[in-house]
């Protein structure tokens, strides 16, 4: 029978082995692993404000690459001098606590093999992990990234436009959004993961799925343990989010390009029969999170 999961690194080493914070739906055990987007398409001009994160380890002298996620720029201030914008990346804790270190790509509407990257390596520790997620691998899935060499920040106020790309910062959700329950709304999600289930890598373009956001309880049927603080979306027959979408933007879907998109939930807790079945899947709600974003970011919320 077909498993829900497939633990990040029992092939590499099992002392390296790093279970975080996706749930094998046939065991009710958290296991290990990131989700995909598959069944998607391209989106040609990629995101402005979507980042590929590459987790990286160093086993038995070798630096070993695990699957890749996602995650999205958003904006905060340096806590020294209150007036200067400061970026971060908001991603999955699941895709910070997978790697030692990262290689990571901002902004970018293609990721090859010899595309380099902006941060690399970029030590893990410096993520900071949302304290639930520490006691529980199944709760509160978010991590925040320092931009701390000034790359986003570089990118995101270049003016010239016959550059290669400028970064922008996303939107997140308001405190009121915390009261709203998105159901029934049209939204978009898009990220780096495999483009099919029988590909061996990740995509080399940003892939964009459309979706829409129907109540938790369609999740808990399908043995996903979300509450109240995730979103739940049901795809189309054959398409959804798999291996490599972790950390993946969950967008309002009023505008797929450029910061007037809205980004309100992470990619989490998608079961094997999510990638390609049509399965529901699982986002963390920004919205309820937002204080804490705040907080780590020396960021007003809204």
């Amino acid at each position: 029978m077909h498993k829900t999961i497939v633990c990040l690194a029992a092939a590499l080493a099992a002392a390296a082995q790093v279970c975080l914070a996706v749930y094998d739906a046939e065991t009710g055990a958290a296991g290990g692993g990131h989700a995909r987007i598959a069944g998607g398409a391209s989106v040609p001009n990629g995101l402005s404000y979507a980042v590929h994160i590459r987790p990286i380890r160093t086993l038995g002298g070798q630096v070993v690459e695990l699957p890749v996620c996602s995650g999205v720029v958003i904006q905060g201030t340096d806590p020294a001098v209150a007036t200067t914008t400061r970026a971060w990346i908001l991603t999955s804790a699941t895709c910070a606590r997978s790697g030692t270190a990262f290689r990571i790509y901002v902004g970018r509407a293609r990721v090859l093999p010899n595309t380099p990257p902006d941060y690399y390596p970029l030590d893990a520790a410096q993520a900071v992990i949302h304290p639930d997620n520490l006691a529980d691998p199944l709760a509160a899935d978010l991590a925040l990234i320092p931009d701390a060499l000034d790359v986003i920040k570089s990118h995101s106020e270049n003016t010239n436009t016959t550059a290669s790309r400028v970064v922008t910062y996303a939107r997140l959700p308001t405190l009121a959004d915390a009261q709203n329950s998105y159901i029934g709304t049209a939204v978009f999600m898009a990220g780096w993961g495999l483009p099919r289930s029988d590909f061996e890598y990740a995509s080399p373009v940003v892939q964009g799925l459309a979706s829409k956001v129907v109540r938790n309880k369609d999740c808990t049927r399908a043995s996903l343990p979300v509450t109240a603080r995730h979103l739940c979306t049901q795809a189309a027959k054959n398409k959804g989010v798999c291996l490599g979408d972790s950390g993946a933007p969950l967008v309002i879907q009023s505008s797929f390009l450029g910061a007037s998109d809205t980004v309100i939930g992470l990619g989490t807790l998608t079961p094997g029969s999510g990638c390609r079945t049509g399965g529901p899947s699982a986002f963390t709600n920004l919205a309820d999170y937002l204080d804490w974003i705040a907080f780590e970011t020396n960021n007003q919320a809204a």
